[in-house]
């Protein structure tokens, strides 16, 4: 019998399209209500965990990120993330963080620890992973009218590595803001931002 080259194609198409729906049934796998592959015997525990929907990191009272720096986030390295966040729940802005596993669950405090609290101002959170479970966070203090950047490694644990205060990457004259951060690749860190420290004081430079 001869098959022409319309009907050959449809007949493929038909045998895979069967095929599909047998690999369907036979491993659970559907799609969920936004069209994406799901598969129920590998992913319920993730679908339990409420991951679907978000989980709350916070929900204390103040404001959280909107304002006082957009939530930042690393790897942990084992499938979970470490995020850090500005903080308004004291009244002024602290910067907290929180570490989550890869099913979702808090594996520090409720609502996060606190990285650094002080009376002035912080701002503008940054992190790396540190390449050991844990995380290297950056950000700026508002000090006597102008910023300064301070630092702070964070154990996976939620310990803080550099002593109970923060380490003080740079306090020069005049103002230091808008702190970045990359891994050195050792369990450090290379941090940048902009510095007006030279005349004219209305011109940024970089340092590191």
């Amino acid at each position: 019998m001869i098959i022409n080259k319309k009907v050959l194609k449809i007949l493929v198409v038909f045998i895979l399209t069967l095929t599909f729906i047998s690999l369907v049934n036979l491993n659970g796998t559907g799609f969920n209500s936004r069209g994406e592959i799901a598969n129920p015997l590998i992913n319920s525990s993730l679908h339990q965990s409420g991951w679907d929907d978000g989980i709350a990191l916070c929900s204390a009272e103040g404001d959280q990120g909107r304002v006082v720096g957009i939530p930042q986030a690393c790897s942990d390295g084992f499938g979970g993330a470490i995020i850090v966040w500005g903080d308004e729940r004291n009244g002024n802005r602290d910067i907290y963080a929180q570490h989550i596993d890869e099913m979702g669950r808090m594996l520090w405090a409720l609502n996060g620890i606190n990285v650094s609290s002080n009376i002035n101002d912080e701002d503008d959170p940054q992190i790396i992973s540190d390449g050991f479970g844990g995380a290297i966070i950056v950000w700026e203090i508002y000090i006597s009218g102008s910023y300064d950047i301070l630092a702070q490694r964070i154990a996976s644990n939620g310990t803080s590595l550099w002593g109970n205060s923060p380490v003080i990457v740079c306090n020069a004259p005049a103002g230091q803001m808008m702190p970045k951060i990359c891994s050195d690749n050792d369990g450090g860190a290379i941090i940048t931002w902009h510095d007006d420290r030279n005349p004219p004081y209305n011109l940024y430079e970089i340092y590191a």
